[in-house]
């Protein structure tokens, strides 16, 4: 019957159809069955094998053959443990999680308790761990649509938590930028088929999941300690009969029908618990280092600044991603910027910098680190306005630093294993460590807990125990659904030269998705007719896929960690030394020492540009010894001196500060009782100078700490007093205070600097070098700008050029703007009072009047006199501080410089010093900081 309707509604006859007719048929037709199949292809098998949209349906569904008598023991409380557990509530009698940290269980079901913080050396404020085995607490996440839902069908009162905390799921806007070419988003803010993320920290992530497992399944409990080991079953079947589980009243035996590692990074199974357990076949481990630094600086914006921000940012001051900086491998780039607003009114600054080993640690860092990145002259201009704000508030907003090294990652190939307890697997990070940059841990972990469900829902004829193949299966499911979150993060990676590859891989490896997913994201961008894309950029990588153009070598490091091994020609390269000398012979004696300091009080902070005219009668012209300076800043950026002229006499000591330095300077093998550290550049550099430069016009060139400073040029002529130790750890101790609001106010009032006097110089490096006047030689400071050397630039940080880019655009700083606001309102007080008593009321009103049309705008306000004289008063002191604390480029003669004790250990060819225990511990006593004994090997 359906035959023959089907021929009486369309008649067909071949000799009615044309030879073109026929061919266009058959494709059509083809194409159509085509499409079809793919459809069916991709929605039958690649979905249910790739993903699991499939799967979160069943999530939180009752089993067919209810529970399975037994209990699931899942080791480790976080994330993935959490999600474990609400997965097994559904299929076992019991879970157990047992967490190592006590207060994990504490604090789990409600807001985060507050932050405490402490103040680090460099006078930063960071919280104290509240996790101390979750790296990434501090840090923000945003959790994808597969997340949220996932715990909508786990937890029905999932929307009634979030509204508890306060937070709630937003619209996905796409604010990201692609070497700073901005992404187009595909959705506007209100259309409703925009995908929802949740813009939250790592901790109240976890403090939520835990509300939701502790408030809302009865069957699960919590249990604080290590899980010992795995304890196999009797007669040795194949599988675990549980944990062994140290806690404080001693140990004890947990059953277990299932065992979940979710251990995190630890990946106590791979590492430790299987072979104790008498399981030695272990998979390989693939594992590659990105040497990624990530580091986030939170700003707290109270009400009333909101307003502001909000005119600054083009999107508003509202949650979720305002800009997100991804770096193009291809261009060198090796730096990612982004700021969000997350959890109400917090505004998050984050980096990420491949191989470095160091986040900016303030807002001036934070401009050179942006200025430096390759698309830099791409940068929203939002952004530095935005900076400039905070700047200006810093002091009010009080913001908090962290920062992190990333570390390994490493994915274990438990699907190739055989040989596994059948009743075991790991999820998370236990089995598969992502880069954290991608955002996409949380992601992995779930994709795991809902794996699991879909093969416990299998087990349909359970008796006493899972099948023996329970976890082989679920390892060879879970496989191909995060294979591609591994290959996806590892290719991008390996885009970057810092990287350190698998073992087997190298740096091409993936080169072909890696270039042709760029590919297809700039044609995308290009594509979109509202995007605002760089057609030469474009163009650049169409004719680099071609083979039309080499791609630039390139690169940017903020700053390296791990440096590279510097040599006496990488040292050359940054100076080029005129040689033989073109006024040998000719030089005289210097009249007095040539001293000129540091811009700041940073490690990278460049020596300030100026020359003295007297040096040309020893033979040093001012383009030659402003190629020394610029040579000598990036040295310095590189890796910092190991001694300068200390302060206790004029003694060669170790450089300031080890803490902040440990990355550049690296400990090597020594004998038993001794630490041996490297020199690196900025020792090769100053040692060639010496002897190729300086020693054959009969003059030596120190780095030298401010007071060491003041006695080798003879403005301080006393010796050191009292003890020397307790000075330095006052220095500090002080330099610390004064960013503590109340215990400034307790140094200005007790001990108080001297008044600064910013009339006849406004900057306050001149100031530093007036007030050793008449000891050294004066200077002038109107000299070319830095030209950095060609070819350093793999090598070393850009800082110099960065640094005084920036500080050129500064016209003034707060301090000075402060010192003048109290100068005025000084006027303004004394002559107010006279007109009070020359025209009553009115004279003061318009006395005030006439002032006020004399001052500047920007100095109007600012406070009462009390507290402007109270703001000028810690800028003294700070600045005294700061002024202790820099060092000095100090050039002087042959026979004064043999006055100065162990020369030898700066000025030697060998590059590894060995440094005695004792006087190790002394020199971090003498910096007063606990944490540098960190430092030991």
């Amino acid at each position: 019957m359906l035959s023959k309707t089907y021929v009486e509604f369309v008649p067909f006859r071949w000799d009615n159809v044309g030879g073109w007719k026929l061919t266009v048929t058959a494709v059509l037709g083809s194409l159509l069955i085509l499409q079809g199949l793919g459809r069916m292809v991709r929605r039958l098998v690649l979905m249910p094998k790739f993903t699991i949209m499939d799967d979160i349906p069943s999530l939180g569904r009752d089993r067919k053959d209810g529970k399975i008598a037994g209990r699931a023991v899942i080791c480790g409380g976080s994330v993935a443990g959490l999600f474990a557990a609400a997965v097994c509530s559904h299929h076992f009698d019991s879970v157990v999680i047992i967490e190592p940290e006590q207060s994990a269980n504490e604090h789990a079901i409600e807001n985060p308790k507050p932050l405490e913080f402490r103040t680090s050396a460099d006078g930063k404020k960071r919280p104290i761990a509240v996790r101390s085995r979750i790296g990434q607490y501090f840090a923000i996440h945003a959790f994808l649509p597969p997340i949220i839902l996932a715990l909508e069908r786990l937890f029905p009162t999932f929307d009634k938590e979030l509204d508890f905390f306060g937070i709630k799921p937003i619209a996905f806007m796409n604010r990201m930028s692609y070497g700073n070419v901005p992404i187009p988003a595909p959705f506007e803010s209100d259309d409703p088929r925009a995908p929802k993320i949740l813009p939250i920290t790592r901790g109240l992530f976890e403090a939520l999941l835990r509300r939701l497992v502790v408030k809302h399944v009865p069957n699960i409990t919590f249990l604080s300690g290590s899980v010992d080991r795995l304890e196999p079953s009797a007669p040795k079947d194949g599988r675990l009969a549980g944990v062994r589980v140290r806690t404080q009243q001693g140990e004890k035996f947990e059953p277990a029908t299932l065992v979940v590692d979710a251990t995190g990074p630890s990946q106590a199974s791979y590492h430790k618990w299987l072979k104790n357990a008498g399981f030695p076949s272990l998979p390989r481990s693939i594992e590659y280092d990105p040497r990624i630094y990530y580091g986030q600086s939170v700003w707290k914006i109270p009400a009333k600044l909101r307003g502001q921000i909000d005119k600054i940012i083009p999107s508003g001051f509202q949650p979720g991603i305002i800009y997100n900086a991804i770096p193009d491998w291809s261009t060198g780039e090796q730096t990612a910027f982004a700021i969000c607003v997350f959890e109400g009114s917090q505004l998050y600054l984050t980096t990420a910098a491949w191989d470095s080993g160091q986040a900016p640690k303030s807002l001036t860092e934070l401009r050179v680190y942006i200025q430096s990145m390759v698309s830099a002259e791409r940068t929203a201009g939002f952004v530095f306005e935005l900076l400039d704000f905070l700047e200006v508030h810093e002091e009010e907003i009080s913001p908090w630093f962290f920062d992190a090294m990333i570390g390994k990652m490493s994915y274990i190939q438990y699907h190739e294993a055989k040989g596994l307890p059948s009743n075991w697997v790991a999820i998370g990070d236990a089995s598969m460590k992502l880069n954290p940059i991608y955002g996409q841990g949380c992601t992995k972990a779930m994709i795991d807990a809902v794996t699991l469900d879909t093969v416990l829902h299998a087990v349909t004829s359970y008796r006493e125990h899972l099948p023996s193949d329970f976890s082989e299966k679920f390892f060879k499911k879970q496989a191909p659904r995060i294979q591609g979150l591994w290959d996806g993060t590892k290719n991008v990676d390996y885009g970057f030269s810092g990287t350190k590859p698998a073992k087997g891989d190298s740096l091409k490896t993936g080169s072909f998705q890696r270039n042709f997913g760029r590919y297809v994201l700039y044609t995308s961008i290009a594509a979109c007719k509202d995007a605002a894309v760089d057609l030469e950029m474009l163009r650049e990588m169409i004719e680099f896929k071609l083979g039309l153009r080499t791609r630039s070598a390139s690169s940017r490091s903020y700053p390296p960690s791990d440096p590279p091994a510097y040599t006496d020609e990488d040292a050359r390269a940054l100076f080029d030394i005129p040689h033989p000398p073109r006024y040998f012979g000719q030089t005289t004696r210097l009249r007095l020492p040539l001293a000129v300091p540091q811009s700041g009080t940073g490690i990278n902070d460049p020596f300030v540009r100026a020359y003295a005219p007297e040096l040309s009668a020893s033979g040093i012209d001012q383009l030659d010894w402003l190629k020394f300076c610029d040579g000598l800043n990036i040295a310095m950026a590189a890796t910092p001196p190991l001694r300068v002229l200390d302060t206790a006499g004029i003694i060669i000591g170790f450089v300031y500060h080890w803490a902040l330095i440990a990355g550049p300077i690296i400990q090597v093998g020594a004998r038993a009782g001794a630490h041996a550290l490297s020199k690196g550049l900025t020792d090769r550099y100053l040692r060639i100078a010496n002897e190729d430069f300086f020693a054959p016009r009969g003059l030596r060139v120190r780095l030298c700490k401010t007071e060491a400073m003041r006695r080798i040029v003879g403005e301080d002529t006393t010796q050191p007093s009292g003890n020397q130790t307790l000075k330095k750890v006052g220095n500090s101790a002080e330099r610390i205070g004064l960013h503590l609001p109340i215990i400034r106010n307790a140094i200005v009032m007790f001990h108080p600097a001297p008044t600064i006097d910013t009339s006849r110089e406004t900057d306050v490096t001149r100031r530093r070098v007036a007030a050793v006047q008449g000891y050294v030689l004066p200077l002038e400071y109107d000299v070319p700008p830095a030209e950095l050397p060609p070819g350093m630039m793999d090598k070393v940080s850009a800082t110099l050029g960065k640094v005084d880019k920036w500080r050129n655009m500064k016209s003034t700083n707060d301090t000075d703007k402060a010192r003048r606001l109290l100068t005025e309102q000084q006027a303004y007080n004394a002559q107010a009072g006279r007109s009070q008593t020359q025209g009553g009321v009115l004279g003061i009103q318009l006395a005030r009047d006439v002032i006020l049309d004399k001052l500047s705008p920007n100095s109007r306000g600012g406070g009462s006199t009390a507290k402007v004289r109270t703001k000028v008063a810690i800028a003294n002191r700070k600045e005294v501080a700061k002024t202790v604390a820099i060092l000095w480029i100090v050039v002087l003669n042959e026979e004064q410089d043999k006055q100065i004790q162990d020369t030898e250990l700066v000025d030697s060819k060998v590059d590894i010093e060995e440094i005695e225990e004792m006087e190790w511990e002394e020199e971090l006593r003498r910096e007063g900081n606990d944490d540098m004994r960190k430092l030991k090997p």
